[in-house]
């Protein structure tokens, strides 16, 4: 694939990125069969990452290398051999993260048995509440949802980053 050729005239880009197209051309360069990728080759390889920032980050640097590798234009400027992604060819896997939450609180939480919690976790669910925003926590010193902070605007919480915002509840 030419990666330390590409590599020595990309002298433009930053340290970081440098290293970055490194890391994702070398792992592609494991998987093919011959010298270059075939789009197909690229195409699957790409295929398997689940994170969108390393799936974008991985397209980056084999878009930049395929510009670099197959330079001819025609007469209009257009790349004899361009490397074209579709819109929706590569559909992100989404992950579950899981947020560190007392295991005794999520069993309470699993289990509640009155029809008005399971009522509320439900809207809370719907609405995209996380467990850190419902039940708070002490150590950051959030206290979670209270009945003050349910309006009729809708439910003030404080989210990821210790933002404050106010999420409404219409039909």
């Amino acid at each position: 694939m030419k990666i330390e050729e590409f590599l020595a005239a990309m002298k433009d880009l930053a340290w970081n990125t440098r290293s970055s197209y490194a890391y994702s051309l070398y792992s592609l360069a494991r998987t093919i069969k011959g010298d270059d990728p075939t789009r197909e080759e690229i195409v699957t390889w790409l295929d398997g990452f689940d994170s969108s920032a390393t799936l974008e980050r991985n397209k980056a640097a084999v878009l930049t290398w395929w510009k670099w590798r197959y330079p001819e234009t025609n007469e209009y400027g257009v790349p004899v051999k361009p490397l074209v992604f579709g819109r929706g060819l590569f559909v992100g896997k989404k992950k579950q993260v899981w947020r560190p939450v007392d295991p005794k609180v999520m069993e309470d939480i699993a289990h509640c048995e009155d029809p008005a919690d399971k009522y509320c976790l439900e809207c809370l669910n719907t609405l995209g509440c996380r467990i850190r925003e419902l039940i708070g926590d002490p150590r950051r010193g959030l206290s979670g949802i209270t009945l003050a902070d349910i309006r009729p605007t809708g439910i003030r919480m404080t989210v990821k980053g210790e933002k404050e915002r106010t999420v409404t509840a219409e039909p």
